[in-house]
Parts: C-alpha cells; sequence; structure tokens
C-alpha cells in the first residue's frame, strides 16, 4: 500500500500574505478560494520547505505571452503557483495563471507531464469544468497554464450551509457527472474530487465547476502523474483503489466514487468522515457507508456508485447518470428546466411512469452498461401539461380543492374565448417526427446518428458518438425546438467511440446520403477462436467476429468501397476492388453487376470493441490519397465526395470476447 505525499506535494490555495498552517483533524479548515481579497499589506512568508526559492515566482506586472498581465499572487501548492491576470488587450477578461515551480520545471519528465495536462486540458469544453485557455512556457522557461477565473466560493466553504431541494441536488449532480464524462472521454481522470475543487460562480449552486486537474492521470496508461502511480488526493474522498486496494485499478469509476462522496458531504453539510488515518480510510472502504443523508431517490444510485470493488460500480459517469435518472422517476424528482450535460434540461418526469427496458442487441437491457441511455421527455405540448400539473398543486395547496361559491358582491366572471386549438404535437412514428430527428441527429458533432424505431412515444436510436449521454442531450433540445413530443429518447445502442476519431465521424456524416444502403443483422458480435472457411480453403483457429454486411443501392456502373472505422487504431480502408475479392475470399453473394452483395467478413480480433463499417458508393475507383489513411484524411474525403458524388451510408456494432479465459 503506497503512502500518502508529503503536503507539499498537494496544492493548497491560500491567499497572499497568510502561512499555510497544518489541517486540524478535528475542524481542518477550508482553503480560500482563487476569489478571495489579498490582506492589506501582509509581511511576506518564508519560502516553504522543499526548494522553490521566494514565494512569489512572478512578479506583478509582469505580461505572459504577450497577452496576459499578472495582477496580484493567490496560491502555491506543491505543483505550481496560482496568479490572476488580465487580458492586456480585454481587460475586462480576467483569468487565472498557474505556473510550474522553477525546481520541478527542471525535471524534464514533470514538465513534460504538466505539459500533457494542457495540451489535454486546453481541448476540454464544457461549463462544468474551468476552461483552459492557455498552455505555454514564460520567460524563465516555466510551463504555465491559463484559465477563466471564477468569481466564486468553492463547495467547502459551503458545506452546511446550502439547502437543496431534490431537483436542485441531481441537477448538480448531473452537471458534475456530465463535466467529469467529458474529461474521461479524452482520457483525462481527475483522481482528486473533493468538495475544495469545485468552485460555485458567484456562489450559485446551479453553477459548479470543477478545478485542479494537476494530478489528473491518462486514463489511456500513457503516463503517470504529477505525485506518481499511487494515492492521489485528498484521504476523506479518495476510492479505495487509490490506497492501494484492488490493483490500484484507477479509472473512470474512480471519480464516481470521489464525487459521490463529495455530493455526500453536500447533503450532509458536513466533511464525509471516512478515516483520520491511512489503516482507518482503507477500513471505512470496506463497505458502503452511511447513505441515510442521501434523498431516498439516489441511494440506490450512490449505493453503486460507493461499492469498495470498481469492478462492481457504474464504470462511466453515464452509466452513473442512467442510475441517478432512474432513481428520479421513481422518487417523482422533478429536475429543474434547464439543467445542463447529460440531463440538458429536457429530462422532466412524463405523468405516467416509463415503459420498462426492453432488451437490446447488446445481450443487456437499454437501461444497463455504458451509454445505455432512455431519456424520459416532456417536449412540447408536454411542458405545458407540467405547468398545469403544478399550478393545480400550487392551488390546492392554498386553497384546498373545493371551488367557493360567488357571494352577493361578487361580480360574474366575463365569458372566456374558446382557446385556440393547439397544433397537433409531432409524435414518434409519423413522417414528421422521423424527418425531425434525421436533421436533429445530423447536427451533433463527432457522431454518426439514426432514427432505429420510434413508436409508442418512444425513439431508439443506433450509431456511434464520442459521448453519447451529451449527443442524446442535444438531440432532445433539437426535437423539442422543433415541436416535437416523446416520452423516452433511448441512446441504449449508440456506441462509445474516442474523441481521437471526431474529425472522421465529421467527415463521414457530412456525407452522409444517397442511395446506397449498409446493413447488418446484428448490434453484436461474438469473437471464437475457431477456424473459417475461406476460397482457398478453412484456416487455423484463430479469434475472429463473423459479421455478416448487406449493401444494396447502388446502381451501375457504380462501385462499393468499405472504410473500416475502430475504437482503437486508425481506420482501414478497402476500395471497391479489394471489396469485390473479400466477397469471393469469404464466399459471400453478389449481383451480377456486382454492387449489391452480402459479405460474411470474418473480422480478426485485436482488441476492438466497437466497430463501424461505411459504405461508399462512387462512379469510379476511390483516388489513392483516400485509402491511405493520416491526418489530412478527413478533409480530403469531404472534398472527394463532394467532387465524385460519392454516398455514404454506416452501421455500428460491437464486437465482445465472452470466451473464457
Amino acid at each position: 500500500m503506497s503512502k500518502p505525499p508529503e503536503e507539499e506535494d498537494r496544492t493548497v490555495y491560500q491567499p497572499k500574505g497568510s502561512a499555510p498552517s497544518p489541517p486540524s483533524p478535528a475542524a481542518p479548515p477550508a482553503p480560500p478560494t482563487a476569489s478571495s481579497p489579498p490582506p492589506a499589506s501582509p509581511p511576506p512568508p518564508p519560502p516553504p520547505s522543499g526548494g522553490g526559492g521566494s514565494r512569489q515566482q512572478i512578479a506583478d506586472g509582469t505580461v505572459l505571452n504577450g497577452i496576459y498581465r499578472i495582477t496580484r499572487f493567490i496560491a502555491r501548492g506543491g505543483m505550481g503557483e496560482i496568479y490572476e491576470a488580465v487580458n492586456v488587450h480585454q481587460l475586462d477578461d480576467r483569468v487565472a495563471v498557474k505556473v510550474m515551480l522553477q525546481h520541478m520545471a527542471e525535471d524534464e519528465l514533470v514538465a513534460a507531464m504538466f505539459a500533457n495536462e494542457g495540451a489535454t486540458l486546453t481541448r476540454l469544453n464544457h461549463e462544468a469544468i474551468v476552461q483552459y485557455r492557455l498552455a505555454a512556457r514564460e520567460s524563465e522557461g516555466r510551463p504555465y497554464i491559463v484559465t477563466e477565473f471564477i468569481p466564486g466560493p468553492n463547495l467547502e466553504e459551503r458545506l452546511g450551509q446550502l439547502k437543496l431541494t431534490d431537483a436542485e441536488f441531481l441537477a448538480i449532480a448531473q452537471k458534475l457527472a456530465a463535466g467529469l464524462g467529458t474529461a474521461h472521454t479524452l482520457g483525462a481522470i481527475h483522481r482528486d474530487i473533493a468538495p475544495d475543487n469545485i468552485l460555485l460562480v458567484d456562489g450559485d449552486p446551479g453553477r459548479p465547476k470543477i478545478i485542479d486537474f494537476g494530478i489528473a492521470k491518462d486514463a489511456r496508461g500513457q503516463s503517470g502523474t504529477i505525485v506518481g502511480d499511487g494515492f492521489a488526493g485528498k484521504l476523506g474522498y479518495v476510492a479505495p483503489e487509490q490506497l492501494g486496494e484492488y490493483g490500484r485499478n484507477v479509472g473512470p469509476w474512480t471519480d464516481i466514487y470521489s464525487l459521490a462522496l463529495t455530493l455526500r458531504a453536500v447533503v450532509a453539510g458536513k466533511r464525509s468522515d471516512m478515516g483520520g488515518s491511512m489503516a482507518d480510510a482503507v477500513r471505512k472502504r470496506m463497505d458502503v457507508p452511511d447513505l441515510s443523508d442521501i434523498p431516498p431517490p439516489f441511494r440506490s444510485a450512490f449505493a453503486a456508485a460507493l461499492q469498495p470493488d470498481p469492478a462492481r460500480r457504474p464504470q462511466s459517469m453515464a452509466e452513473f447518470n442512467v442510475l441517478l435518472t432512474s432513481g428520479a422517476i421513481s422518487g417523482g424528482v422533478v429536475p429543474d428546466i434547464g439543467v445542463a450535460g447529460y440531463g440538458g434540461g429536457t429530462q422532466l418526469v412524463p405523468p405516467t411512469p416509463p415503459p420498462p427496458p426492453t432488451k437490446t442487441g447488446l445481450g443487456k437491457s437499454s437501461s444497463e452498461g455504458e451509454g445505455k441511455n432512455r431519456l424520459p421527455l416532456l417536449i412540447g405540448g408536454g411542458v405545458a401539461a407540467l405547468v398545469a400539473v403544478v399550478a393545480l398543486v400550487v392551488v390546492m395547496s392554498l386553497g384546498g380543492s373545493d371551488t367557493p361559491e360567488p357571494g352577493p358582491d361578487t361580480e360574474p366572471s366575463a365569458p372566456v374565448a374558446d382557446a385556440a386549438p393547439a397544433a397537433p404535437a409531432i409524435t414518434p412514428g409519423t413522417p414528421q417526427f422521423a424527418s425531425l430527428a434525421q436533421q436533429a441527429s445530423a447536427g451533433v458533432p463527432c457522431s454518426w446518428l439514426s432514427l432505429a424505431k420510434a413508436e409508442g412515444g418512444a425513439a431508439q436510436f443506433t450509431g456511434a458518438a464520442a459521448v453519447p449521454a451529451e449527443a442524446q442531450t442535444q438531440v432532445a433540445k433539437a426535437l423539442q425546438s422543433g415541436g416535437a413530443s416523446a416520452s423516452t429518447l433511448d441512446f441504449g445502442n449508440v456506441l462509445t467511440f474516442p474523441q481521437s476519431t471526431c474529425a472522421v465521424l465529421d467527415a463521414l456524416r457530412d456525407a452522409r446520403g444517397g442511395t446506397v444502403r449498409i446493413a447488418t443483422p446484428q448490434l453484436s458480435y461474438e469473437i471464437r477462436n475457431e477456424p473459417y472457411d475461406t476460397s482457398t480453403g478453412p484456416t487455423e483457429p484463430k479469434p475472429h467476429a463473423k459479421v455478416l454486411i448487406q449493401i444494396t443501392g447502388s446502381a451501375p456502373p457504380r462501385q462499393t468501397a468499405l472504410i473500416f472505422v475502430y475504437d482503437k487504431g486508425a481506420p482501414e480502408i478497402m476500395d471497391g476492388k479489394v471489396t469485390r475479392e473479400l466477397v469471393a475470399r469469404f464466399k459471400g453473394t453478389m449481383t451480377a453487376d456486382g454492387v449489391s452483395f452480402a459479405l460474411p467478413y470474418n473480422l480478426s480480433h485485436s482488441g476492438q470493441e466497437n466497430v463501424g463499417v461505411v459504405a461508399v458508393s462512387s462512379d469510379s475507383p476511390l483516388p489513392r490519397d483516400i485509402t491511405t489513411f493520416d491526418a489530412g484524411w478527413p478533409q480530403r474525403f469531404r472534398e472527394g465526395a463532394k467532387a465524385g458524388r460519392w454516398t455514404v451510408d454506416a452501421v455500428w456494432f460491437q464486437v465482445a470476447d465472452r470466451q473464457p479465459g
């Protein structure tokens, strides 16, 4: 079991002029925030132990990168110093600047990890995460990161002061989960989620911002962390695997555990008592902690999130959000309209319970597993129905249910003109809904979405997206804007692909359309280690999935190329000639003109889990630069598709190795 780092190895926000004081086990002080004003003319404190020179590395007035002028020192931690600055070209633009300590910048590994943090976080864009704007080096060569400046206290300082309704609690939980889920798609695991690392914009608990990814771990396993691969984070909020348990298996589930403890502290109004020492902390994490403070509708979600074994927790923030939502529905909780992230402002409770989960092609119910999202909606006319229900409750609570009889002095009510009939809602199963759904899904970046089924008030989508839950929210908002009404949007069969595939997905989606159609009869194929037949005879046993691909709708003399998109690794492009050879090799069938065929393709298992197969129909063979994949391929594909009148369609499925061992 690893030991926690020394105190100087943790970032502690401290206002200018105040010496860091060791926390008391009984009542540890709440750390000041970046918005706390410095005291007037304080005496300079002595430099901390462990190197690093004077307290303030960068002088007030220094301009970094010709853009940001330092205005004051805010805090010092084990890794760097925090300053407030302004944009010299836009003085009302306040920012926070995190500058690495000189003695740490001299360590090439640490500097590289700091730069990696900046490169990753500047790609993050979510309302619940502080915005990272720039990663660069100042004149002395020290790396620094610029973020937006948050005027407000941290959540730690507001513990015991927040009185939240269940709906408000759910809204905060969903926003934080959505923000962390976005970071996870880029491979960044925070590992230090705690109340003091969540700022409240202008003190508003409905506007939380996650800060300090300084000890974030790359989930792709390509790097360590600033404080090493063992313990990181505050003892009261870390997951068991951060204390050396369960093989130190750190991943998105680690942030889920810490987020659950953080939210537990919010409703309890005090810090979570999860151990004052390493041994005590490990002992208190052997079981699910007391959840009596958690509102009843959400206890099952928190019980899952706080399982000691990481394998038994939700494996993604999207899955945790599904559990929260399910509890809200069963508990009759109506979240505030306008919640962003996974809730998206459309996650309202329908007047009748949603239908039970149905089985999907992946072998699980559509409410299970990562990305298995069923978003209950009241869109269009449903919102008016909700308002009417709330109004009725208010009237009954104020005056009872009896209608007062008019008295002798009561003027008779004026006749009310008949209201204009409401326009019929666009519901699932109608051509209008299908058309609107196609338009809505076409506008979602980093995705390929298709309406698979729409009936009985529910709409089911298939396809691929970097963050299915956020794609779901965007589609819901677009449907609402178009006047559609549905009780459920089911994104349970929308597969997750990494952010690295976004450029490819966007290029393919931009070229989507035409007469070519591609289909596959299953949404999941199993890997088997066995021989398979080819045109030259059976092969030796090898792991593969037998995937049936059917192409129709292409007219002579057009030919069809195939593009395989993987969740791991670069796409694989096969031109029309290679496609025809594959049909012959794997004993498929093909029409005489060679444009429609069924290909029983044997997909070799190389660690892929989610796969897309794209059909590209064209009048002539694909150009050579399209059959070779590199960074410029997406743009070349767009240009080629437009110039060559290519038609494009795709299917998406999962391959799973369920064999023992």
